[in-house]
């Protein structure tokens, strides 16, 4: 089971992250899991969340590259040769929320794009890509774009997705900033500029 834990940094200190944990675990037991994984980023309780892992017996397995950036800085100029030109390509580039939510299975289609390319990122030994229930996905999707939605954008070719990149803002502790969630294009359609 992989799991996160946020906690409005000023919150800190006053026993919500074991609570929620201890909650988490709660909940995990439904699973039948054999493992817990989380993924843990520099961020303003990095160290807070540091601290109650390794206190409950959790390893380093994996480190993941990070990205960010300032979204008051973004320059989409640059881009936009190259939008034009796939565009002209029949690829158009869609906000997954903003406006596409009334395309045909739209969620569905998502999940399947999403869990195509996630089985080409690399997992430590011993661990299997597994699909999450669809119903999970919705769940988490939900909880994105009312929570922490910076952008997703979505490549489609012909009604097919093709490719996705899905950017998060913790909008109460870092505003400014966006980070990647995923990102990935369909191995056919790779080596395109996409």
């Amino acid at each position: 089971t992989f799991f996160t834990t946020r906690l409005d940094p000023t919150y800190n200190y006053n026993g919500y992250r074991n609570l929620m944990y201890n909650e988490m675990l709660k909940k995990v037991k439904e699973y039948n899991s054999n493992r817990l994984l989380t993924d843990i980023y520099i961020h303003p309780n990095y160290e807070e969340h540091k601290k109650l892992l390794l206190k409950e017996g959790f390893k380093l397995v994996q480190t993941n590259r990070e990205y960010s950036c300032d979204i008051r800085k973004i320059d989409t100029k640059k881009y936009y040769p190259l939008i034009k030109k796939l565009e002209s390509e029949g690829i158009i580039f869609y906000d997954s929320k903003e406006e596409m939510k009334d395309f045909q299975n739209h969620y569905k289609k998502l999940e399947e794009l999403i869990w195509i390319y996630d089985e080409d990122v690399p997992i430590p030994d011993g661990i299997k890509h597994t699909r999450m229930p669809f119903k999970q996905f919705i769940k988490r999707q939900s909880d994105y774009e009312k929570n922490s939605y910076g952008t997703e954008i979505v490549a489609v070719l012909d009604k097919k997705y093709i490719g996705s990149t899905d950017l998060y803002v913790y909008h109460k502790s870092e505003p400014h900033k966006a980070w990647t969630g995923g990102l990935g294009v369909l191995k056919k359609f790779r080596r395109k500029g996409i």
